[in-house]
């Protein structure tokens, strides 16, 4: 018999699948996902609420182990095509990646990413704006490579195109929704 790690049981994602929701409609809130998820990071958390057989996946900085991603329901798509990507914020977007942002009739088919950073709630301090924000917030990030926010920037810039993209450490997450207004403070 084949052990489901608990993380992936109906118990766990329902647990967390509030909080989640409730960090989409609040951007940039951080929402402790910590003592939910049977000790699984942040984002593989996100991926097995979110990720199913009814959209597609891309993996491809191989963050995902082989034992998680055989849980995972969804189909293998390019990263270019996936409906949800997997990605290293450490490191840079790579040179002429775009992901789906959907069109002007879809824009549903905008890509959502889950950057993988070193902390969410520390770090460098990002100034959001836009619906679900009350004025402003601030949102620390740690270990997020500068050029996936200039990246989005672009790919949000013709809206109701783009993506929405989820921050995610091994407890803590925020989401970054496509029409979320995000500047740096210096």
């Amino acid at each position: 018999m084949i052990e489901v790690p608990a993380v992936f049981s109906p118990a766990c994602r329902q647990r967390v699948f509030r909080r989640l929701l409730d960090a989409t409609a609040r951007p940039g809130t951080v929402a402790e996902l910590s003592g939910l998820a049977a000790g699984a990071p942040a984002w593989l958390v996100v991926l097995s609420v979110f990720v199913d057989r009814a959209v597609s996946f891309a993996d491809p900085d191989g963050l995902l182990g082989t034992r998680d991603r055989a849980f995972l329901p969804a189909r293998s798509e390019e990263p270019d095509r996936a409906a949800w990507l997997l990605r290293d914020g450490r490191r840079p977007v790579p040179a002429g990646f775009v992901p789906a942002l959907g069109t002007l009739e879809e824009p549903e088919r905008g890509a959502t990413l889950v950057l993988r950073v070193e902390g969410v709630g520390c770090g460098r301090s990002l100034h959001l704006s836009g619906p679900g924000i009350e004025g402003s917030r601030s949102l620390a990030v740690a270990g997020l490579d500068p050029s996936w926010l200039t990246a989005r920037c672009g790919w949000c810039a013709f809206f109701p195109r783009g993506v929405d993209v989820v921050l995610a450490d091994r407890e803590r997450v925020a989401v970054l929704p496509r029409t979320t207004r995000i500047e740096e403070h210096r």
